[in-house]
């Protein structure tokens, strides 16, 4: 994890969180510095 966060999702449920990092699928993660630029309204995601 970047910098020594922790990681809220990994925290909720370890055993999911084993079962997708022990999975042979491409894992691409998002940093929270990134993500926590992106602010998007519940309504702006709903719109078609």
């Amino acid at each position: 994890m970047p910098n020594g966060e922790s990681e809220f999702n990994l925290k909720n449920d370890i055993h999911a969180a084993n079962v997708v990092f022990g999975s042979p699928i491409q894992l691409w993660q998002v940093p929270r510095n990134v993500y926590g630029k992106m602010r998007v309204s519940l309504a702006e995601l709903n719109e078609e």
